[in-house]
């Protein structure tokens, strides 16, 4: 596979995965093709279209990379809003004669039943809906949505228990089915961030209700503040999904900027969304960037206004992606260090602490004793002058 050293880094993305193999033989690089959601797939090139989740998601074999996208009507709550308007029935623009997608099932089936309807959507007439899924991982079901979506489906293929089903633009789309599929979204609330209503959408963490672990941090932070120090005037949020904590932050301390640095297009494009519904969008500032590929201070990028973070930040808040392969987990947990000011505090929550506590004192952090509540540790972890100028 012509994949990049940072290709497993991709949260969700297997390239050992059989299911990427059987979708990887069904493509023609002379032909044009549309890849939902799939990762690079091997064959795919100059002629094929792949959409996006995640801003690490890059070209691996010259084709055109298209992050995905709220629906036009939640993309207009943004200001200024992200794209401009599209057709509803052909969001992409275009069709073509084949589309595939390879379900990330940690996304939960809402979001895989996004995707066939989006592929669908783009077929032209005879055109092929491919989709390599694990027969015990929802297999049954998304071959229902493929066929009512289009009509048929049939099992083209079998392999270590991953099934390729094939479904034909013959009869046309249930374009009613899809748009539906496409537009669906999630309102929740929750008595830690009071009256506010949050949105979310398949494909991001936490689409229908507050986090657990993330709960437990704002429960904390609620009940013990900084622990008799100084309101916090400038807050780093990593991973901030769609902006529960961003959002509690910049409520909690009315002086206070927050950045929030999010991945995921989805989620980032809905922390906009949630920051502007809560009156919020001067002082929390969304990036769709890799914190990993950030120069602090924050002030040299062009999406923070000059002097929203003219120094560093007073704490950092971070509930971080513990599936993820150890070496970007190690280096996530670590990246504050870099846009804290000595000895300013990052709380974070795990379900274990034990990867995050090593992680955390190989970078030179101090560590205060995990506080333990059901479910979840909460460590709070500094480090020192002496490492800011070395």
């Amino acid at each position: 596979m012509n994949a990049t050293q940072d290709t497993p880094l991709v949260d969700g993305f297997n390239p050992r995965d059989p299911g990427v193999a059987m979708l990887a033989r069904a493509i023609d690089p002379a032909r044009p093709a549309l890849l939902v959601h799939c990762g690079p797939l091997p064959g795919a090139g100059p002629n094929a279209t792949r959409l996006v989740l995640d801003v690490r998601e890059r070209p691996e074999n010259g084709e055109r990379c298209i992050p995905a996208q709220l629906p036009a009507d939640l993309r207009a709550a943004s200001a200024p809003p992200d794209t401009d308007a599209v057709d509803p029935a052909l969001p992409l623009g275009r069709r073509w004669p084949l589309a595939l997608v390879w379900p990330r099932a940690h996304l939960g089936k809402d979001f895989s039943e996004q995707c066939l309807a989006l592929a669908a959507m783009h077929l032209e007439p005879g055109g092929r809906l491919l989709c390599a899924v694990r027969k015990a991982r929802g297999g049954a079901s998304l071959k229902r949505s493929m066929a009512a979506l289009l009509g048929n489906v049939r099992v083209a293929a079998r392999d270590h228990g991953y099934h390729l089903h094939i479904s034909e633009n013959v009869a046309g789309v249930d374009l009613q089915l899809a748009r539906a599929a496409c537009e669906r979204r999630y309102a929740w609330s929750d008595p830690l961030l009071g009256e506010l209503e949050l949105l979310g959408v398949p494909g991001v963490f936490s689409r229908k209700h507050l986090d657990l672990g993330t709960a437990a941090l704002l429960r904390h932070l609620t009940e013990n503040g900084t622990n008799g120090g100084p309101a916090p005037s400038r807050v780093l949020d990593i991973g901030c999904g769609v902006g529960p904590l961003s959002i509690w932050a910049a409520r909690r301390w009315p002086a206070a900027s927050v950045l929030a640095v999010e991945t995921n297009a989805l989620a980032a494009a809905l922390a906009r969304v949630n920051a502007v519904r809560a009156g919020l969008s001067e002082r929390v500032r969304v990036l769709h960037r890799d914190i990993l590929t950030m120069t602090p201070p924050a002030t040299q990028l062009e999406e923070v206004p000059p002097g929203f973070l003219t120094a560093g930040c007073d704490l950092a808040v971070v509930n971080p992606p513990t599936h993820a392969p150890s070496e970007l987990f190690a280096r996530l947990v670590t990246a504050p260090a870099s846009f804290l000011r000595p000895g300013a505090p990052a709380w974070f929550v795990v379900n274990r602490s034990g990867s995050l506590r090593k992680a955390l004192r190989r970078s030179g952090a101090e560590l205060d004793a995990p506080v333990e509540v059901p479910g979840f540790h909460l460590v709070r972890a500094r480090w020192p002058a002496s490492l800011h100028t070395r």
